[in-house]
């Protein structure tokens, strides 16, 4: 018997999720809200992203350091024989 409720309070819940889902996610109203809001969240955004302040630094990272030279340093290994003897 608890089984058969249980089965049927799943079956209620279930209609109403697709009702709920299928009148309002689908409908015109709910679509024209979310663009709005869409539209308000961009907006700002885009302000608090004007609003922030830049961090000014004295470092030019546009400069090239050249490494080449390190990297053409080739150090000889020794090999495991030479290192027993």
């Amino acid at each position: 018997m608890h089984l058969r409720i249980a089965k049927i309070f799943s079956l209620v819940l279930f209609a109403l999720f697709f009702f709920f889902n299928f009148y309002f996610y689908q409908s015109d109203i709910f679509k024209s809200n979310l663009n709005t809001t869409r539209q308000k969240q961009d907006a700002f955004i885009k302000n608090y992203g004007m609003k922030l302040e830049k961090i000014e630094t004295n470092k030019n990272f546009k400069i090239f350091i050249d490494n080449s030279e390190y990297f053409k340093k080739i150090q000889k290994q020794p090999k495991f024989w030479e290192l027993i003897k």
